[in-house]
């Protein structure tokens, strides 16, 4: 759900099993989560805690190989 208080779901299409890292950015610029999974082809649904996060706005960075994906998430508490 975006936005989101707890958690974020990360919902993925993959052509094939691919490495997946999502780094999640605030609006300093400074990077404080990294996520590493192992996707399988076809649809994959990453969901990942939030906790610990302050209120705002931040970036997220999506690295499928040698793809980059930007995407937003809203944390509201």
């Amino acid at each position: 759900p975006n936005p989101s208080d707890e958690f974020v779901n990360f919902e993925i299409d993959l052509i094939s099993d691919a490495k997946v890292k999502i780094e999640i950015y605030n609006s300093m610029g400074s990077r404080v989560k990294v996520i590493n999974y192992e996707g399988r082809k076809g649809t994959n649904l990453f969901n990942q805690t939030i906790r610990g996060l302050n209120e705002g706005v931040y970036n997220c960075r999506i690295f499928i190989e040698e793809k980059l994906i930007y995407k937003k998430i809203v944390i509201e508490k």
